[in-house]
């Protein structure tokens, strides 16, 4: 930059603080520098790929002081965008962050409309800047999370949602459809889009060729995030702090006397935050998949066309398995097709068993699951196998079994109990233990009469594929009526003795009357012998009072019936 372009600069920044502080005052030289700018801007357009040194300041200049002259610059902000949809591939990076920075300025003073400029800065990520992508990044999320901070704008929120859609399914730019796929994602995490539609937009990521752009798909359905807003960012960065001091505390405590007494301190605090702080649930992103039956045949079709690496592979398999676990769905062929993994040598084998024990529910039928534990019991459990391989494949048929106990028979599951006796390794009898106490509970008639236990008496029976106990009353009011009939029984039950002669309560002259009064529950009145047990004065003068009242009671019954037999 020449010294006559740097002067000009320095006279630009000195005349857009004289405009600030007195605009009308300055107008002619503002209109001067305006004449100027439409000019290099008009240059500018004959060869967008020159460099041009005064275009730049004289950019930052015009967004600086567009709030002061509105008349004058009205069309400044459209015609800008234009200018850079049309040449935002060839201009150089310099002068198209300075244009980008100036929009972003102007939308920020309310002088843009978000549904003008937001679909700009999603079709600029195409440009290979890295720079220039984060800083749309953090444009976008701040704006839309600015926008629907006091209330959510729907429609503009529809319509953006609708572009992004769109932006997911170019396959011009795989850069642009990852940029997008961040911010859909994070807006998620912010508790900013957390709707049912937000999530179907992602969810059409999970179908992309980019690895990269899948990958992060995948990882958001599958990966325990929950969304937070400021406040909870906040608290968490405090909890991570504090957490931090207190190993670090920790450590130290050995060798420092000053330490462990800041340690007391340190775990208090942390105690206290952990007290406060309360869980505030999230519904899961994949109860909002809409159709999650269709969706989870064309991920199945789409990961047996797959070329990705085997990594991406394995998470395709367990979105899949998550899914028909979550919404208990009926994929067959998914078993069948997974059976070729189930190796001891294979990659990620034992992520590869456990997607399969995920993908099983009381829903699919035990024909389809039982070539898969027959596949890993022929495989992982023999005597030639290692004793991990053992473990694993005793386990996982385990969990099977858990899910669908039908899909068991009698001769395999005698032959796989016979390992609780294995004295080779202990893994291998716990595991083969726990298969066997498994169907001691469910089905104790597949088992031999030495494994069943004493639970096979009060056995049920095990329900058939399809078969539901139906439930006519809260599970544990059982419960609830036997301590009822215990208490009333305690209550209500004679608190003399039989005599030997066996001679009834009445017989006996024995009756238990309660008090009307607190401390009169053990009062005791012997009719025969007119002892009261177990009472005070009150009680006693109260025990009088009530004997009067029936003898009186009973004095009239007698004068009634004379009466009537004079009649």
């Amino acid at each position: 930059m020449s010294k006559s372009v740097k002067a000009q600069v320095a006279d630009l920044s000195r005349l857009q603080d004289l405009i600030k502080r007195d605009p009308a005052a300055y107008r002619d030289e503002f209109l001067l520098q305006h004449r100027h700018f439409i000019s290099e801007l008009e240059l500018f357009t004959l060869n967008p790929s020159a460099p041009s040194d005064l275009l730049g300041p004289q950019l930052a200049f015009m967004s600086q002081v567009c709030s002061s002259y509105p008349q004058d610059l009205n069309t400044f902000p459209s015609h800008l965008m234009k200018v850079l949809e049309q040449h935002a591939t060839v201009v150089s990076p310099a002068l198209r962050m300075t244009m980008v920075k100036a929009l972003i300025l102007m939308r920020n003073r309310n002088m843009l409309k978000p549904t003008d400029l937001l679909p700009l800065c999603f079709r600029l990520f195409r440009c290979h800047d890295k720079p220039l992508r984060q800083l749309l990044h953090e444009h976008l999320v701040n704006d839309i999370k600015n926008l629907n901070k006091r209330k959510a704008s729907n429609k503009l929120n529809r319509s953006l949602q609708s572009f992004l859609f769109t932006m997911l399914q170019d396959k011009s730019s795989f850069i642009a459809q990852k940029k997008s796929l961040d911010v859909l994602m994070e807006l998620y995490y912010k508790r900013v889009w957390t709707d049912e539609r937000a999530v179907n937009v992602i969810a059409q990521a999970c179908f992309s060729e980019d690895a990269k752009t899948l990958t992060a798909a995948l990882k958001f359905f599958l990966t325990d995030i929950q969304p937070m807003d400021d406040e909870e960012e906040e608290e968490a960065q405090q909890m991570h702090g504090a957490q931090s001091e207190l190993n670090r505390l920790q450590r130290a405590a050995a060798f420092s006397k000053r330490a462990r007494k800041r340690l007391k301190k340190a775990e208090e605090k942390v105690h206290k935050q952990q007290k406060q702080r309360e869980y505030k649930p999230n519904w899961p992103a994949l109860e909002l998949i809409r159709d999650p039956q269709s969706f989870v045949e064309h991920q199945f079709g789409a990961l047996k066309r797959s070329k990705h690496r085997f990594e991406v592979r394995v998470l395709q398999m367990n979105l899949i398995s998550r899914l028909v676990a979550v919404h208990q769905l009926m994929l067959p062929n998914f078993f069948s097709w997974i059976i070729r993994y189930l190796q001891p040598h294979q990659q990620f084998c034992t992520k590869i068993m456990a997607i399969t024990a995920q993908a099983c529910h009381e829903l699919v039928e035990p024909d389809v699951l039982y070539p898969v534990v027959r596949a890993i019991a022929d495989h992982f459990i023999s005597d030639k196998a290692s004793e991990e391989a053992m473990v694993v494949g005793l386990n996982t048929i385990r969990e099977i079994c858990a899910r669908t106990p039908l899909v068991m028979d009698d001769t395999l599951l005698q032959d796989l109990v016979q390992y609780s006796r294995w004295k080779k390794n202990p893994g291998v009898r716990q595991a083969a233990r726990s298969l066997m106490l498994l169907y001691r509970e469910l089905n104790p008639g597949l088992l031999t009469r030495r494994d069943r236990g004493p639970a096979m008496k009060h056995h049920k029976g095990i329900l058939q594929y399809g078969e539901h106990r139906v439930v006519d009353r809260v599970d544990g009011a059982e419960l609830l009526e036997e301590e009822m009939l215990e208490q009333a029984e305690m209550e209500g039950e004679w608190s003399g003795e039989d005599d030997d002669d066996g001679d009834d309560d009445e017989e006996e002259g024995w009756e238990d009357r309660r008090g009307r009064a607190q401390g009169r529950k053990d009062i005791r009145y012997d009719t025969d012998k007119r002892v009261i047990i177990g009472a005070n004065t009150s009680d006693i003068a109260a025990l009088d009072d009530d004997e009067e009242e029936e003898e009186a009671a009973e004095a009239e019954v007698e004068e009634g019936d004379s009466g009537d037999e004079v009649a």
